[in-house]
């Protein structure tokens, strides 16, 4: 197949025909190189500028002179230009390829504004080779579905419009322009995985299947269409498990909670950045934080089949951005959680997460650190405060929340359950112990040292996402504050 500029132009504006910005992410080799030339030349079909970042691993010492390169290219090309520099040493029990990918997706999240788009020179015979390293590594649908056309980036979409386009077209236009590129040693190692498939693995392949990088790149293509069924599948039976009753909490009668529980928190502050797959192959770059769904009622997830128990499982997980769990871990889930007895608190950890059973739910939680249920923080409500394990966030309402006469002059103060601490809440007759109220409503034991509790100088006004004290609840004709708490993870790990 031949590769042109018009061709690439009608690809970038069919799948991005909106963007604020065209970001190449240009490292100066042949591939990239293509990609920029052939962009550069269709640029004024294109509704925004043209831009090019290079990122800077710091793990070569010709790496100044490639940027340099790239810089020489885009100032005759007339395009902007940026470096973007990285440490991408890999941490214990990590490969090299796998933190420079992740140091140079986080830079290239950070450098593009929300509405951009980046273009990576991702192309058919990489995609054959990512499915078999896919498949070398035991992966499902949806890994072996490789990389997808079109993702999020952090607020960006990132596009590979080259995945149709083998390496072979892309040296015809790299010759018949005459251009010229850097070579990095590094891809010449066949130590590492991807090298020794390009440089071994597929040229013997080809010597006796000449359109194997085609077929496997079709390969993958159904890969997808299976995983976005499954993903619906998934969806389907996550729709089922919030509608059947659970005794994983208590529902309360709305005057006992706070408006702004947490079951509506959480559908309404759910990470923007995650969006439901469309007809496209997509998948989504984690953002630095992502709101944690209700919890999976183990009652529904037995009445499953152990595959379709499992693949809710992994949707689930995968909405919250945690990682992928493997087949052995998902066979623990099934035997320590599932099949515990009911008044049994176990827990399975991999990775920063780990997921926890209290009575019929299954929670996600992030391995945090024992904080000091002592301390207090000030706090002025007029900025959302990240604490471990969540955000806090007040909102103007009106008949609602505490009354804003309650709240003028001075700063609130945020405190944590100590024991011993009771209140009144809005509807009850009397005080009661919070481990009493937390107990009643569900809340599981490892998160009641979590929930901020509001006070107003030494005096507790509010749990925050549960419930008011009578006594500074606003009137139905005044003004009052909501105050909300969302349980989130936040991700420090790397990202696809």
């Amino acid at each position: 197949m031949s590769f042109n500029a018009d061709q690439l132009i009608a690809k970038v504006l069919a799948l991005a025909p909106d963007a604020t910005g065209y970001w190449v992410a240009y490292s100066g080799g042949l591939d990239s190189q293509v990609l920029l030339h052939a962009l550069a030349a269709g640029r004024e079909r294109l509704p925004a500028p043209l831009g090019a970042l290079h990122v800077n691993h710091n793990l070569q010492a010709d790496a100044p002179a490639w940027a340099e390169h790239c810089s020489a290219v885009c100032a005759a090309l007339g395009i902007d230009y940026q470096v973007l520099s990285v440490q991408a040493q890999p941490q214990p029990g990590e490969s090299p390829e796998a933190a420079a990918r992740a140091a140079r997706y986080r830079a290239l999240a950070a450098a593009v504004p929300a509405g951009g788009v980046v273009l990576t020179a991702h192309h058919r015979d990489d995609q054959a080779e990512t499915l078999l390293l896919q498949l070398l590594r035991g992966a499902g649908s949806k890994g072996l579905a490789a990389m997808p056309e079109i993702s999020r980036i952090g607020d960006a979409t990132l596009l590979r419009p080259l995945l149709d386009v083998g390496r072979e077209a892309l040296h015809d236009y790299a010759r018949s322009q005459g251009l010229s590129w850097v070579d990095d040693p590094s891809n010449a190692h066949t130590d590492y995985d991807r090298n020794c498939l390009r440089h071994e693995i597929l040229p013997r392949l080809r010597t006796r299947w000449p359109a194997a990088g085609e077929t496997l790149a079709r390969g993958a293509r159904h890969q997808a269409e299976a995983a976005q069924l499954l993903e619906a599948l998934a969806e389907l039976d996550w729709q089922h498990c919030q509608e059947q009753p659970s005794a994983a909490s208590v529902e309360q009668p709305s005057s006992r909670r706070m408006p702004g529980s947490r079951e509506s928190d959480w559908k309404r502050t759910l990470d923007p950045g995650m969006r439901r797959d469309d007809e496209k192959n997509t998948t989504h770059a984690l953002s630095p934080c992502r709101s944690m769904l209700p919890p999976l009622s183990v009652s529904v997830l037995l009445r499953l089949s152990a595959p379709r128990r499992a693949n809710l499982l992994r949707h689930w997980l995968h909405r919250q951005g945690a990682p992928m769990p493997s087949t052995v871990v998902l066979e623990r889930v099934d035997s320590d959680l599932l099949h515990a007895a009911h008044d049994a608190e176990p827990l399975v950890r991999w990775g920063a997460v780990r997921l926890r059973r209290y009575r019929d739910g299954l929670y996600l939680d992030d391995v945090l650190e024992e904080s000091d249920p002592s301390r207090c923080l000030d706090w002025q409500r007029s900025q959302s405060m990240s604490l471990p394990g969540g955000v806090l966030s007040a909102a103007d309402v009106y008949g609602e929340g505490v009354a804003s006469r309650h709240l003028t002059g001075g700063n609130l103060q945020v405190r944590f359950r100590q024991g011993g601490e009771s209140l009144q809440p809005v509807g009850r007759r009397e005080h009661h112990s919070l481990k009493h109220l937390f107990q009643e409503a569900g809340v599981p034991p490892w998160e009641r040292a979590r929930v901020p509790l509001i006070y107003r100088g030494d005096t507790l006004i509010a749990v925050a996402g549960y419930w008011v004290c009578a006594e500074f609840q606003a009137r139905a004709d005044e003004p009052g504050v909501r105050f909300s708490w969302s349980r989130a993870i936040v991700h420090t790990g790397s990202f696809w």
